[in-house]
């Protein structure tokens, strides 16, 4: 995708919510799927993951989902959203 592409308004409010107001059944459901945590996309392609610590803890790591190494860390939700990510 394009360098100035962007996820819709509705998916970007819909990843901030999810982000900052951490709601329970989220994350419990990624817990119920084995999931390290929530799913996120990149607008380029990449996959990864955020966990409710990194939440809790407004670290914002996204974690490679295959080695679970740090991808990105971000300090904020919009700068987390501004490069490209979204929940999946």
């Amino acid at each position: 995708m394009g360098k100035n592409q962007k996820w819709s308004d509705e998916l970007q409010q819909e990843s901030r919510r999810i982000l900052v107001d951490m709601p329970a059944e989220v994350f419990q459901f990624a817990s119920l799927a084995r999931r390290k945590g929530v799913i996120l996309k990149k607008i380029e392609g990449a996959y990864g993951y955020i966990t409710l610590q990194s939440c809790l803890d407004c670290a914002y790591k996204i974690q490679d989902l295959k080695d679970d190494s740090v991808i990105e860390e971000h300090g904020d939700v919009d700068s987390l959203i501004s490069a490209g990510w979204a929940v999946s």
